[in-house]
């Protein structure tokens, strides 16, 4: 019996773990960055099976990368989108933080500015703030950072909208565990899938209804989905066809 796919995001800084998250789950070897150095250059999906459930993990560039950071906004965002119009179920966002980091500085809050600009404060009960490297910290300490970040104004009034505090050990167990407490989610509109530009503000309660179209605006549409920017074209395909 066929299963929906469902879709989950992977955000953060780069050299957080996001594609090493995924290597664990699903058992490939795909590069990682190491030394902050950024890896992940474009918008790249990867299927894992968890529990009968297929869930499509969509890595992300790192949004401190040496890429422009609103070029890099701006693709995932309309990735997103395209997501959206294609009916295709988000149920989470995992947002990576180094414990390691012993002081949020200014790439950490720009981080999570483009962050919180792509998801929206209505998502975040449908976020995971996910803090790995703990072998990097002596427990006390890293325990203490993960209070600090609460008392935050970025990371706290996320959590004070939902958002869960998730600790990450790096092994297959812990990332199931994170991706259990998102897949029991109701879908999510992020801020921006609510805002199409061809459209204007779209309506969650319509997103499923059939529209009726004349030939020509159907043509225009699928003109404008065919030019949709991405940081790279041969590695940002369809999400339909990431996920086949």
């Amino acid at each position: 019996m066929f299963v929906e796919p469902r879709y989950i995001l992977l955000m953060g800084p780069s050299g957080t773990g996001k594609t090493r998250f995924i290597n664990i789950l699903a058992g490939t070897k795909l590069p990682e960055g190491h030394n902050l150095e950024p890896c992940t250059r474009t918008v790249e999906c990867t299927t894992v099976m968890l529990d009968g459930q297929p869930v499509v993990l969509i890595d992300t560039p790192g949004l401190d990368g040496d890429y422009n950071t609103s070029k890099i906004t701006r693709a995932i965002s309309t990735y997103l989108r395209t997501l959206y119009k294609e009916n295709k179920d988000l149920v989470g966002i995992v947002y990576m933080h180094r414990i390691s980091d012993n002081r949020i500085n200014t790439t950490t809050t720009r981080c999570f500015d483009s962050f919180h600009q792509i998801c929206g404060e209505e998502a975040m009960y449908n976020v995971a703030v996910v803090t790995n490297m703990w072998e990097l910290v002596e427990k006390s300490r890293a325990e203490q950072r993960v209070q600090d970040l609460i008392r935050t104004s970025y990371y706290g009034k996320a959590t004070e909208h939902g958002a869960q505090l998730l600790h990450h050990d790096n092994t297959s167990e812990s990332a199931k565990h994170i991706l259990r407490n998102l897949l029991n989610k109701e879908p999510v509109q992020l801020q921006c899938q609510k805002w199409q530009p061809e459209v204007g503000p779209t309506n969650p309660d319509t997103r499923h209804r059939p529209r009726s179209e004349s030939p020509k605006h159907q043509s225009k549409r699928r003109g404008m989905l065919r030019l949709i920017p991405c940081i790279s074209s041969k590695d940002c395909d369809s999400p339909g066809d990431k996920a086949s």
